[in-house]
């Protein structure tokens, strides 16, 4: 069964991180990422001077320059590359396996992917996306998705039995 959850995220507790998509440089300046640096929605990196701040910077939620599992000033997060660099839409398959992995070692966590319905910064469908999510194995108990995206993975995972 997948498990949801009703966007947006605003405030995580010390059992939560949030997970979101992210470049392979670990430039979270945007849409999710974004968020999880400024806690403002948007792509309003330009705003906050983030090109100019360096790597180990720490955000609401996350750390610039780094990806995988990450702490920052308010919560914890996943950055899951799903782009190679920023602004390069469909650059490279998306893995799931490392947040699946971070999922399961940290049992003790909630996990809340940031991905809905609609078509993100990466440029991949909600359709792709999901294909993705059902690619990577099975899902984690403690990973949870987006409400609006979580019948896409369900479509395919019928389509898979």
């Amino acid at each position: 069964m997948i498990k949801t959850y009703k966007a947006p995220i605003t405030h995580l507790n010390d059992d939560e991180v949030f997970a979101f998509g992210a470049n392979e440089q670990g430039f979270h300046g945007g849409g999710a990422a974004g968020y999880a640096s400024f806690g403002v929605t948007g792509n309003l990196w330009r705003s906050y001077n983030y090109h100019e701040l360096p790597d180990g910077w720490k955000g609401k939620w996350n750390v610039k320059g780094k990806i995988g599992p990450q702490q920052g000033t308010e919560g914890k997060s996943f950055a899951l590359v799903t782009v190679t660099r920023p602004g390069a839409k469909k650059s490279i398959k998306v893995d799931f396996k490392p947040l699946f992995e971070c999922c399961r070692r940290n049992p003790q966590w909630k996990f809340y992917y940031a991905q809905s319905g609609e078509i993100g910064l990466n440029g991949w469908t909600p359709h792709e996306m999901a294909q993705f999510v059902v690619d990577s194995g099975t899902i984690p108990d403690n990973l949870y998705f987006d409400s609006t995206f979580a019948p896409f993975i369900i479509d395919k995972l019928k389509k898979n039995e």
